[in-house]
């Protein structure tokens, strides 16, 4: 499950673009792709109520994989879709324009610092190297 903000911006494009036609191009690659269909009713929910919960059974490899999909289909629409997954690092960024990625991050590997570790510690046993 993921919470997910989508927003875009249709300023550059001779037409307006609506829930409507995103989630046709989503259910067409749902379809494609086998992954759950249902997720593009959840195209609404987010954009309705940003980071609610959505896409269901759909790690983060295949939710940005849609959203790239989605970017190519409306090239001149920037769109920015930002994700938060189950897991604490599972956070990742994207902005789409001219149908490609533009600016990327995550998600994240997740490694545990050296002071996390030690976080039952005292300061002054940590201070001593005990």
């Amino acid at each position: 499950m993921t919470r997910l903000e989508l927003n875009w911006d249709d300023s550059e494009s001779r037409n307006k673009l609506d829930i409507t036609s995103v989630q046709a191009v989503a259910a067409v690659w749902l379809a494609d792709t086998k992954a759950s269909r249902h997720a593009a009713m959840d195209i609404e929910t987010v954009v309705d109520e940003p980071f609610s919960f959505a896409f269901n059974g759909l790690d983060a490899a295949t939710v940005i994989g849609l959203f790239d999909e989605i970017a190519r289909q409306f090239p001149t629409v920037r769109f920015y879709v930002r994700g938060i997954g189950e897991d604490f690092s599972n956070m990742w960024l994207r902005e789409y324009f001219g149908g490609a990625t533009v600016f990327a991050a995550g998600p994240f590997d997740h490694k545990v610092s050296e002071h996390l570790s030690n976080k039952g510690k005292s300061w002054f046993s940590r201070w001593l190297g005990k």
